[in-house]
């Protein structure tokens, strides 16, 4: 099978030969240095079932801590933070941040709304309740704020090229707390395809 994409066979994340395999190559990576995992499509392992991947996240998260007691993992799950939320409960250290990311995300909405007080207090807003709903979720959460990936545009191009946007909403990913990621090129205000 190759429900996520057809290049991409599913693996059978129910069988423990499977997962055997699987904690092998963490612990791999582990002795070579490597201090965290970043997983891929997370939403993706079982398509359509949130209870079924948060199992998995669960099972990723507890075997790493056990290999390795200060390990981070980041998982992408490129859903609404509602979604999110349901994802934290599965322990997992950190979920990339989608609403507020790209082009629709909030941040860029602010950035359309610059200058108008109503539309720039929804940042703060959204990060009060975005904060609330994951720690709610994983108390030990940490928030992964980020404005774009290789699936989308660079934030140059969300911010119509205005140097002064884009260091805004550079500061405002930088602001939210957490570990924040930056894609290469948006430190140098490098537009996307």
């Amino acid at each position: 099978e190759g429900v996520f994409d057809y290049k991409m066979p599913d693996l059978n994340l129910e069988s423990e030969a499977v997962r055997e395999e699987i904690r092998n190559i963490m612990q791999f990576w582990f002795e070579k240095g490597v201090s965290g995992f970043r997983l891929d499509a997370a939403k993706e392992f079982y398509s359509g079932s949130v209870s079924k991947n948060v199992e998995v996240l669960n099972w990723f998260q507890q075997t790493a801590v056990e290999l390795k007691p200060d390990c981070y993992l980041v998982a992408e799950v490129w859903e609404n933070f509602q979604t999110i939320t349901e994802y934290y409960a599965s322990g997992i250290t950190s979920i990339f941040n989608f609403a507020f990311a790209d082009s629709n995300g909030k941040i860029t909405k602010v950035l359309q709304g610059a200058g108008n007080p109503a539309v720039v207090s929804t940042y703060a807003t959204a990060l009060e309740k975005a904060d609330t709903a994951y720690r709610s979720a994983n108390p030990d959460y940490i928030d992964a704020p980020f404005l774009s990936n290789h699936d989308v545009g660079r934030i140059a191009g969300f911010a119509s090229r205005d140097e002064n946007k884009m260091k805004l909403a550079a500061a405002m990913n930088l602001f939210m707390g957490g570990s924040a990621f930056i894609y290469y090129g948006e430190e140098i205000g490098m537009p996307g395809s």
